[in-house]
């Protein structure tokens, strides 16, 4: 993946089992280019809400209140990017299920310069 020196990403990788379906779990990552040249505030002000946008990811997993507020602000923002009508209560259902796979709080797995690997599920 290649970032510009300005950029601050977000990735989430899906882990696939060996038919390359997705198993549900996904890692994510916080990168910024080692030539960005934002000042010290600037770079710890954009890792905040980095750090925040992937504790959305947590309160998704775990918060049905959470995501109705994120479905029903996306689609007052006219922000559905798939032409599919959304199944909120599909993704509630979802929710259910995953709650047992849940950990309080996210795994870090890796940290390398400005690359932190996080996971905020249990393996069984």
């Amino acid at each position: 993946m290649n970032i510009n020196d300005q950029d601050y990403a977000l990735v989430f990788t899906l882990h696939k089992d060996n038919k390359n379906k997705w198993m549900g779990d996904i890692d994510g990552n916080i990168v910024i280019s080692e030539r960005n040249k934002d000042s010290a505030d600037t770079q710890d002000m954009m890792m905040n809400m980095l750090t925040l946008l992937s504790t959305c990811v947590k309160l998704l997993e775990t918060d049905k209140d959470f995501i109705q507020k994120v479905w029903e602000t996306r689609d007052e923002l006219d922000m559905d990017i798939d032409i599919r009508e959304p199944d909120v209560s599909s993704s509630l259902k979802q929710l259910d299920m995953l709650e047992t796979l849940v950990e309080d709080k996210p795994n870090i797995i890796q940290k390398n310069g400005n690359v932190i690997k996080f996971n905020f599920t249990k393996r069984i």
